[in-house]
């Protein structure tokens, strides 16, 4: 992609996904893990450029102004999807507006999004943030042609060595929008309340704990899920870790065909993880975490990187997965050129390396991600951006 930023004026040409307010109707990501900065109160990006295929993205161009406390944003662009080994750069063409009035500590949006793959054809959402310190809260409401309705109210409260974040969401949608985010995932209306907590033990050591439940309905069947996470957290000037422990319980019921059959669907899966980091000033990081399921299918994933962030990025990443009973499944983080989807899955057993560089070079800069398993197949990268 191609940005342009003259202070009040910004540009942008190329692949992007418009990141709207908390997402409702247009989003480019989703955070599901309660303990990051970003999970309540979430902040978003406008336009997001990707050279990703995981999710949806446009290929188009956007616009967007500042007036003072007023900020404008117009956008369009065709769709693009991955399929069968190639990038489709001709789908249905979707536009966008938003308007955004900054009122020093709150501010007040309305995002509206017209295409053809939205449900009616038409979003709009209006929403409202504030920070008063120990009080912060974001909202968003939209609205999906003239019968639907999807909102989100999320509260973070601060006190000296605790926190406390609720998030509410209702979803009245049959098919989710293709761009906008919903609760632990996109498709059938789903409701759900997720509630985390942090509090100062010692110096240094926090404990942390969060609670999810959800309900999703589609009129054949009804399914719900609850998650339980827990954990220790130690922050020091060069190293932090993370020993936490993850409890998760999926429940389905078939409604139709009526009367209801009496059985019940149920799948609970548990881990346990560590993560830890080290850091050399701004400039170098490595990250080692390992991982344990602790389900019927089980076993162990091991994985670090090293990443060095000065006029040239470079990064390197190794995972080592092995199964001691079925096929369980990993998941694990690798750095990655901007832009890209950084979380990689795995199964079974197995072992994946990647490299990555990044060279500027006046207003280009080149990035190169190559990356290689154990089924011996290569795959890579390259990214080409121009900064003006």
């Amino acid at each position: 992609s191609v940005g342009c930023c003259r202070g009040y004026l910004r540009a942008h040409a190329g692949d992007f996904t418009p990141d709207l307010a908390w997402g409702l109707i247009s989003s480019s990501y989703h955070n599901s893990y309660p303990f990051s900065s970003g999970y309540s109160i979430r902040r978003c990006r406008w336009i997001a450029g990707t050279s990703s295929f995981y999710g949806p993205s446009l290929r188009g161009g956007a616009v967007e102004a500042w007036f003072g406390r007023v900020r404008l944003l117009f956008f369009s662009g065709n769709e693009c999807s991955y399929d069968d080994g190639r990038l489709l750069t001709k789908g249905e063409r979707l536009s966008g507006f938003r308007c955004e009035i900054d009122l020093e500590r709150a501010m007040a949006g309305l995002s509206i999004c017209e295409g053809a793959r939205l449900t009616e054809e038409r979003a709009a959402s209006i929403d409202f943030w504030f920070d008063r310190g120990a009080v912060e809260m974001q909202c968003e409401l939209a609205l999906f042609g003239d019968r639907a309705l999807d909102g989100v109210c999320a509260l973070r409260m601060r006190g000296p060595g605790n926190e406390l974040s609720l998030v509410l969401r209702g979803n009245g949608l049959e098919e989710a929008s293709r761009f906008g985010r919903s609760f632990h995932g996109r498709s059938g209306p789903k409701r759900g309340i997720s509630i985390v907590a942090r509090r100062r033990l010692w110096d240094r050591i926090e404990l942390l704990s969060a609670l999810e439940h959800w309900s999703l309905w589609d009129g054949r069947g009804s399914d719900s899920g609850d998650l339980v996470r827990g954990g220790l957290e130690r922050r020091g000037r060069i190293s932090h870790t993370r020993l936490s422990f993850s409890w998760r319980r999926d429940t389905g019921h078939v409604l139709m065909p009526f009367p209801p059959r009496d059985d019940v669907d149920i799948d609970i899966k548990s881990s346990v993880s560590l993560l830890q980091y080290f850091s050399a000033g701004q400039s170098a990081r490595m990250r080692i975490s390992i991982r344990m399921p602790l389900e019927e299918e089980r076993g162990v994933l091991a994985a670090s990187s090293i990443l060095l962030d000065r006029r040239i990025r470079a990064a390197i990443s190794y995972a080592w997965h092995r199964a001691f009973r079925g096929a369980p499944s990993f998941y694990f983080y690798q750095f990655s050129v901007r832009g890209q989807y950084p979380w990689r899955y795995l199964c079974g057993d197995g072992w994946r390396i990647s490299a990555l560089c990044e060279i500027p070079a006046g207003a280009l800069r080149l990035a190169t991600q190559f990356w290689i398993d154990s089924s011996e197949k290569w795959e890579g990268i390259a990214q080409l951006s121009v900064i003006f």
